[in-house]
């Protein structure tokens, strides 16, 4: 994430797949879920983009998503078993995280960099009362920026040595030209 800002992309803390043709990120902190719908879409058929980090890039008033080429997607141990797959047969991230590598198969991957066509900020809530029902508003201006800002990899480890106006050219022209939209839902 540090070389790709200082390389002048954002990496955004994001799964990503490609459906149907349009290139989308889940943009969300550890533990909300974001994982879990990358798999439930490879489940339904679509691409698998990457699992943690999305690097973007501004060219032209034209977002670009650079696709993961080599990392697997995780699946922690409970969604394995859940998928009847053992974890023995995968290798751990890190010892004691009980999330394991999952390869993707070639043709089950977005190989190029392509348009951004959305971003889907994930936002579970918990409550009294919860129902099954997703709540789904888009961000515009100061949220999109927030959003954008909060999803940001590594940002506070580097920013004193990025370009700050430019940074900032490419996060307003991420918002201003990729819908960004929030779900909130019941967690789960």
């Amino acid at each position: 994430s540090l070389c790709t800002l200082l390389r002048c992309q954002i990496p955004l803390h994001a799964a990503s797949v490609e459906l149907d043709g349009d290139l989308i990120g889940l943009l969300a902190p550890s533990g909300t879920g974001k994982t879990t719908l990358l798999w439930s879409l490879l489940d339904a058929g679509a691409r698998f983009v990457c699992d943690d980090v999305l690097p973007i890039t501004v060219q032209k008033r034209c977002v670009l998503a650079t696709p993961s080429m080599s990392l697997p997607a995780k699946l922690s141990q409970e969604a394995l078993a859940s998928r009847g797959e053992a974890s023995h047969s995968y290798t751990e991230v890190y010892p004691g995280a009980e999330e394991y590598w999952v390869p993707i198969a070639p043709e089950e991957r977005l190989l190029e960099t392509g348009p951004l066509s959305a971003l889907f900020v994930l936002r579970p809530f918990h409550g009294p009362e919860l129902s099954d029902e997703v709540h789904v508003r888009r961000y515009h201006g100061a949220e999109a920026l927030s959003s954008l800002m909060e999803n940001t990899q590594g940002l506070w480890a580097v920013a004193p040595q990025l370009d700050a106006k430019r940074l900032r050219e490419q996060y307003l022209a991420v918002a201003q030209t990729v819908p960004i939209y929030v779900l909130a839902y019941p967690k789960r």
